[in-house]
Formats: structure tokens, C-alpha cells, sequence
């Protein structure tokens, strides 16, 4: 599994079941051995008070890591931001997982 865990880079490629080795919180919105070298990422102020109110990240053309699985993806995910204590939206789009 390749995770993007919250203030880390990547834990690397193993098939734990998410309740062990995560030394921060972690996202896995499509939870498979990607090779992610297009990874974009937008903040947005939605109420214009120059406070970011959501980072949307996208994977884009993404490939599995088993070169014997053709096809890409792309999928976002989008985080509500500064709502203090209130719990928000995560929300996930998959555009395309076609492999």
C-alpha cells in the first residue's frame, strides 16, 4: 500500500490493514500500489477572508505499481479546512479507475 499519511511523504509498500504502522493520521481514498508522480494539490478561500477553507488533491494519471496491470487513474479527494472542533467533509471523487 502506498498511504500519504498527514505531515509525512509516503510509509512505502507493504499490505497492513491500516490499524498498525501509521505513526500519523492517514487518508487512503483508493488504497492500492500506486506509482503516484503526478500528485496537484489547490487551496481554496471559498468566502473570500483570505482563509483557506479546503485543499483539494488530485492524483492524476496514475499507474499501478505491477507493471502487469495496465491503465491509470485519476481520483481527488477534497478536506474541509479550519472548522476548529466541528467535524467536516472528506469528500472523494474517482474519475477514473480504469485498469
Amino acid at each position: 500500500m502506498m498511504t500519504k499519511q498527514l505531515g509525512n511523504t509516503s510509509v512505502g509498500t507493504d499490505k497492513d490493514d491500516l490499524t498498525t504502522n501509521l505513526a500519523q493520521p492517514a487518508i487512503a481514498i483508493a488504497w492500492d500500489d500506486w506509482v503516484d508522480d503526478l500528485v496537484f494539490y489547490k487551496f481554496n478561500d471559498i468566502n473570500s477572508d483570505t482563509i483557506n477553507d479546503r485543499l483539494v488533491i488530485e492524483w492524476n494519471h496514475v499507474h499501478h505499481f505491477n507493471k502487469l496491470i495496465s491503465g491509470d487513474a485519476t481520483y481527488q479527494t477534497i478536506l474541509d479546512l479550519n472548522t476548529g472542533t466541528q467535524n467536516r467533509n472528506i469528500i472523494s471523487n474517482y474519475t477514473n479507475l480504469s485498469l
